[in-house]
């Protein structure tokens, strides 16, 4: 910013460059690419604008197209993939009013300071004005998209505070209100500060997502493991995090409409490694019938049963002992304390997730 009125093609070239790295991790990013080429556009800054895309289309095409170019059907096979998926299931995550993502801002960087920064922020729109508009139309992006998840605002947040702080600093160095009442100022900082050491503290030491990873750990040691049913009762079903398990593995509903051709050669009955796991999702709106099509059309019968949530077991129990008659109860698996205070908190979007291990016998 302080040499901002002597930039030269490479410092648009290298910005470029590295909004094409941090495109690589979060294609979201782009947006934040495309404030600031916005600016430009409208100061006619044509030869900035044309080093800063050289320099992006540069890092992305060497990196993902040649990557997917070998890998995938086309360059930038995943890029397209990924937004189609997206598209297509914009309403099938949490979803949320226009504002919720102005909640989670207010809320995550903690008020009063949180009301500081965003106030901060907006006064940096003709100070930084390349940051401040690529900033704001990630936000407005994301507040329009129906999905969201909080993990999405969250690339936002290191450009919010370093503005919003510079903002905020020269805005309280001529406020005679903040001169005249410094006491309250810095009890804001210290409560902020205070809040944050202690979330950061147990935040470090907290297991989240224990009931999801437990029970693949649990069955990772289970020599005889070749598949594994899901039920999720009354609610969504979710994908099992199948990486636990130590072995090759896939979801049947993915196994068998393989959209992608990966599984192609194993349908045409060649046989799946010996240690390969087949799982099976399961819930209330989906009918037995749909899981014994499943079970004849893949190579694994299931071994255990995962009973996903407290709500309704009996229920559950005898309507899958119409498939599987003999269950035995072998291990329980309740949340972290973490993640039971988040259900406590949002029991629509953090469910229930205690979990009971059943062996299926013959």
């Amino acid at each position: 910013m302080r040499y901002r009125e002597r930039l030269q093609a490479r410092h648009f070239l290298l910005a470029g460059a590295l909004f094409g790295v941090s495109f690589l991790f979060r294609y979201h990013t782009a947006l934040f690419l495309m404030g600031a080429s916005a600016v430009l556009v409208f100061r006619q800054q044509w030869k900035a604008v044309a080093w800063l895309t050289l320099g992006f289309i540069g890092v992305v095409g060497l990196v993902q197209g040649t990557i997917d170019g070998v890998l995938f059907d086309y360059p930038m096979h995943s890029l397209v993939a990924y937004f189609l998926f997206n598209s297509k299931g914009a309403f099938q995550y949490s979803t949320g009013p226009v504002y919720r993502f102005a909640l989670t801002v207010l809320g995550f960087l903690v008020p009063p300071i949180s009301v500081f920064l965003v106030f901060g922020y907006a006064r940096t729109r003709r100070l930084a004005p390349l940051l401040f508009w690529g900033g704001v139309l990630f936000f407005v992006a994301h507040s329009l998209f129906p999905n969201k998840q909080e993990r999405f605002i969250l690339p936002l947040f290191p450009l919010l505070i370093i503005l919003g702080v510079i903002g905020w600093e020269r805005y309280v160095a001529g406020a005679g209100f903040w001169h005249r009442h410094p006491r309250l100022l810095a009890n804001s900082w210290r409560f902020f500060w205070v809040l944050n050491g202690i979330v950061a503290l147990a935040l470090a030491l907290t297991y989240s997502k224990k009931s999801r990873v437990e029970p693949m750990v649990y069955l990772s040691q289970k020599s005889d493991l070749r598949g594994l049913v899901l039920d999720f009762g009354p609610h969504g079903t979710k994908m099992p995090p199948v990486f636990y398990l130590g072995r090759m593995g896939a979801e049947a509903s993915a196994f068998i409409p393989d959209s992608s051709g990966v599984w192609r050669r194993y349908q045409q009955q060649h046989p799946l490694p010996t240690n390969f796991v087949m799982t099976y999702a399961l819930n209330d709106e989906m009918p037995l019938e749909r899981l014994t099509r499943e079970l004849n059309t893949t190579q694994r019968q299931p071994n255990y049963l995962l009973l996903v949530g407290e709500k309704d077991i009996n229920r559950r129990l005898d309507r899958l002992r119409m498939l599987f008659p003999r269950l035995k109860l072998e291990h329980t698996i309740t949340p972290s304390p973490y993640d039971q205070v988040l259900h406590a908190l949002n029991p629509r979007v953090h469910k229930d997730e205690h979990v009971q291990i059943y062996q299926i016998l013959k």
